[in-house]
């Protein structure tokens, strides 16, 4: 048997919209690293509105733009890969226990654990994310698995739902 190959059985009913969106957030993220370096490079030697700070020249003309990159790649670096990559599941596999792959790659092994069906009822303040609440705002919907205090969320396909909860619903009694 392959390695993952395991999780090819119920990829059907995770929602591809969700996985794809999570791609675009690191090439995003690898796109303010690129302009974090150019930028910085921009700010201390631009010769465009010149400001010497602690015998530091520095441009005016890039400060802002720089603000902003050094300010949104770790926001986005810690969003991606300790939000989103430690929460989101990515695939699922189903035995006498519930194995789920996360978007970070990880596989765990449920034993027991309680499904949220109401997406209101997931404790949104407790996702650790510089007080954002990071999973209101995406347009898939998804269910909540809950295991030792952590909350792992499961997007699924509109049309698959039913299958999904009757699935998850038999392992977890």
């Amino acid at each position: 048997m392959f390695k993952g190959e395991s999780f090819n059985g119920y990829a059907h009913i995770i929602n591809k919209k969700c996985i794809s969106s999570y791609y675009q957030e690191i090439y995003i993220n690898f796109f303010f690293l690129v302009c974090l370096i150019g930028l910085t490079h921009a700010f201390f030697n631009s010769n465009q509105k010149v400001v010497t700070f602690f015998n530091i020249d520095i441009s005016l003309y890039y400060f802002l733009p720089w603000v902003l990159c050094v300010y949104e790649f770790p926001v986005s670096f810690y969003k991606i890969y300790f939000v989103k990559g430690r929460r989101f599941i990515k695939n699922i596999n189903v035995d006498k226990n519930l194995e789920i792959k996360l978007f970070n790659g990880k596989v765990l092994k449920l034993e027991s654990f309680t499904l949220i069906l109401d997406s209101k009822k997931i404790d949104f303040e407790n996702t650790g994310s510089f007080g954002e609440k990071v999973y209101k705002k995406y347009d898939f919907d998804y269910i909540g698995i809950k295991s030792n205090e952590t909350t792992y969320l499961l997007p699924y396909k509109k049309e698959s739902k039913d299958f999904t909860v009757r699935l998850l619903e038999s392992i977890s009694q």
